[in-house]
């Protein structure tokens, strides 16, 4: 408190430098409590964001799961064998392939290859990509890239989920990937294998393009910078409006006070020499006189001479003490009037000149 107090003191007379000395921490602490509100603010929103994405991947992946579920359920479903559906080569089962009376054929289709008909398919009209892999696949188009291979092997160590922002194909993508493990609807295909319930067959990814949410979320990220930037500016301008306002006051206040307590000091000292040289000033008028008279009548005047001569020298001590003040203590003058004490002489000199 005692040093702030130092500060508005030294500067009483330079409003501008007193506010900036008054600003400056003020605008530092906003400044760094703005920044940190904006930098949760924008990691709160790209948090956001990649929750919204993992939760739109992971909704396609539960509803390819279910698909796969009913497949499953059924025994495969048969399809109707076109240039696009042709049998499963990697299919074993007597019934692979069917004929109505009509002649038509019918294709049975298993979980697995209904799932790489369903990633066909979005490759070429949907907006995100599924790929459905494992570490040993029976089909050599379910080969895991290098990340969904990663992924595999965390789910082989119990890890339920996994995803991440990357590159992929040549354009930014939100990958999300989740384990397919054994049921026992599997066991009918797989049990040969050696699974069991439970095992982890592989995965599905599901890869969604993020440019535009990006594009998107980095527009909300710059109109985020200019709110947070529009209110620092109005808010330091206010401040600092503020201060500049408080410091004219306080340094005309102090201003005010100051001359007033120059001019209380002055009063003080000009009662003192009033009061200290009154005597001697009296003294010396009095015995000029004297001396004036006795000089015309012929008479000695050498005790009147020294007399003058010693309240000159008191009045030349009053003035010294006057000009060398370092301290200072008062008393009443008159009963009312509050004057410097410079150090009166003694009572035997004023009442015995």
């Amino acid at each position: 408190m005692k040093s702030l107090e130092t500060i508005i003191l030294r500067n009483r007379d330079r409003p501008a430098r007193l506010t900036l000395i008054l600003v400056l921490p003020l605008v530092v602490i906003f400044t760094l409590l703005l920044t940190t509100f904006y930098i949760w603010d924008q990691r709160s929103r790209h948090r956001h964001l990649e929750l919204q994405m993992k939760e739109t991947a992971k909704a396609h992946f539960k509803q390819i799961v279910l698909t796969r579920l009913w497949n499953a359920s059924h025994g495969g479903v048969y399809v109707e064998v076109t240039e696009d559906t042709q049998p499963n080569p990697y299919l074993e089962d007597p019934e692979k392939t069917i004929a109505t009376i009509a002649g038509k054929e019918y294709t049975r289709l298993n979980p697995a290859y209904m799932t790489r008909q369903l990633s066909l398919l979005t490759d070429e009209r949907g907006s995100f990509k599924i790929h459905i892999s494992g570490l040993n696949p029976t089909n050599p188009l379910n080969r895991p890239d290098a990340w969904e291979a990663a992924m595999i092997r965390s789910f082989e160590k119990g890890e339920t989920e996994g995803f991440e922002r990357m590159e992929y194909l040549g354009r930014n993508y939100f990958r999300y990937m989740a384990p397919l493990k054994v049921t026992e609807e599997c066991l009918g295909c797989h049990g040969k294998e050696g699974y069991t319930i439970e095992d982890v067959k592989g995965g599905i990814s599901v890869s969604i393009p993020s440019a535009f949410l990006e594009a998107l979320h980095e527009d909300l990220d710059r109109k985020s910078l200019i709110a947070f930037g529009a209110v620092g500016i109005v808010a330091i301008s206010l401040i600092t409006g503020t201060i500049w306002v408080l410091a004219k006051r306080s340094s005309e206040g102090l201003r005010k006070e100051f001359e007033g307590e120059r001019l209380r000091t002055a009063i003080k000292m000009a009662g003192a020499a009033a009061h200290e040289l009154r005597q001697p000033m009296t003294i010396i008028s009095g015995f000029s006189e004297i001396l004036r008279d006795k000089v015309k009548d012929g008479k000695d005047v050498q005790r009147e001479t020294e007399i003058i001569i010693r309240q000159c020298y008191r009045m030349n001590r009053i003035i010294a003490r006057m000009l060398n003040v370092t301290t200072y203590r008062t008393k009443l003058y008159e009963g009312t009037t509050e004057i410097f004490d410079l150090g009166a002489e003694a009572e035997d000199e004023q009442h015995n000149p």
